[in-house]
């Protein structure tokens, strides 16, 4: 054994105060919305956390009951994980009893009030400490779908990252037909490269899409609206619910405000997204440790967390706006149907550029005559919303700590 592994064992977990057990259901798809059986809107609002079903395998229920409550305090109800990593060396064949703590772990997570978006394979590529044989593969593929059609509170998504994890060879190759019934995906495509027909293999009931990172990464999550409603390039869109399920980590030069604005995007433009952290307990670049399911980090890396929770929190959006069609944008001349002055931050090349006062984009949804959105991302001597047109705000909220009174409005004439 390692000593970074011996370092994770050796560390006490995390407690969390007490939060109430929320009651998980069966989700449908209906268009590009997830519903529960009542008929509410579900919103995906899931947290990084790689390693709990290897660590429920240990018996390590403690440890991860912790980090359940912690996703709950957040408002968040699905926990991401992996069933294979090289990085811990968990994987289906190494020891007995896998799929039988894989079936007690998902219900043990419904218990704790969560759903579970499951990624069947990673790291499938030569000189992995996972790697799988073709047939393997297909055995493993065929094990966790016996269990998930027994299961309610399981999105599947078949491999993290195809394309440098066996270069779409894994999720791609499976017919869509042994997905029926099932909320699942295949994998997140790079931007270079946007998905064939129209996705690895064709779409299944779900997208998901891993948000490029960079300077501009908090306009990215607008992917999810285009998977749903506008295409991606060539390829038409595919009007289904479409999640992020990685952005940008936590802390690690990025800002709370950044986070809270990709997570209002998200919900604004899709299914919602997911609070992305670290793995500090094994890569000391990382400042924070959601991946070995710790809600432990930086100073920065928890207020990037709690920017998120208020927005999860938060009621100023109506919930069907990530299935409303219908997107206004500003534009670098401030001009256009945009309900609030928006300048570009980063447009170096154009005479309207505003580096010290813009915003990277500003994006609402008209609604039932009412505009809900944000700017993404503004400068440090950025004003505040100021509206035009005669629209006024009526409800603000979401994340505070920048001192504009929150990131996300609600706007009528």
């Amino acid at each position: 054994m390692t000593s970074e592994l011996l370092y994770w064992f050796a560390q006490e977990a995390t407690t969390a105060a007490p939060a109430p057990t929320h009651a998980v259901v069966p989700l449908t798809a209906r268009g590009v919305e997830l519903l529960r059986p009542d008929g509410s809107i579900f919103k995906y609002r899931a947290v990084t956390g790689f390693r709990a079903p290897e660590l429920y395998a240990k018996k390590e229920i403690t440890w991860l009951e912790d980090y359940y409550a912690w996703i709950r305090e957040l408002g968040g109800n699905t926990i991401r994980v992996f069933g294979m990593w090289s990085n811990t060396d968990y994987m289906p064949k190494r020891g007995s009893g896998y799929y039988d703590a894989l079936n007690a772990f998902f219900t043990h997570a419904k218990g704790s009030g969560l759903y579970v978006h499951f990624v069947a394979f990673t790291d499938q590529v030569e000189n992995s400490s996972v790697l799988l044989s073709h047939e393997d593969q297909n055995t493993h593929l065929n094990e966790v779908l016996n269990i998930v059609r027994h299961t309610d509170n399981v999105f599947l998504e078949i491999e993290n990252e195809s394309w440098k994890n066996g270069g779409n060879a894994y999720a791609d190759r499976f017919p869509s037909s042994l997905f029926d019934q099932l909320l699942a995906m295949r994998s997140s495509w790079p931007e270079e490269s946007p998905p064939a027909d129209p996705s690895l293999g064709g779409w299944l009931s779900l997208g998901t899409k891993h948000l490029d990172r960079g300077t501009e990464w908090t306009r990215k999550a607008k992917t999810l609206h285009e998977m749903q409603f506008e295409g991606l390039g060539a390829f038409p869109a595919a009007h289904i619910p479409s999640l992020s399920g990685e952005p940008e980590r936590i802390g690690e030069a990025t800002t709370p405000r950044q986070h809270a604005d990709n997570a209002a995007c998200t919900e604004l433009m899709g299914l919602g997204g997911c609070l992305h952290g670290g793995f500090s307990s094994f890569d000391s670049s990382h400042d924070n440790d959601l991946q070995n399911c710790r809600a432990t980090g930086s100073a920065n890396a928890m207020a990037c967390a709690q920017a998120v929770a208020d927005v999860w929190k938060s009621d100023v959006f109506d919930l069907r706006c990530g299935s409303t069609e219908h997107l206004d944008r500003g534009t670098e001349r401030n001009d256009g149907p945009c309900p609030v002055v928006h300048w570009d931050r980063y447009n170096e090349g154009s005479p309207h550029n505003h580096p010290n006062d813009g915003a990277c984009r500003t994006y609402f949804k008209l609604l039932e005559g009412k505009y809900y959105g944000l700017s993404c991302d503004p400068a440090p001597q950025w004003p505040g919303y100021q509206t035009r047109e005669g629209w006024r705000i009526v409800a603000q909220g979401g994340y505070t700590g920048d001192g504009h009174s929150g990131n996300m409005l609600r706007l009528e004439r």
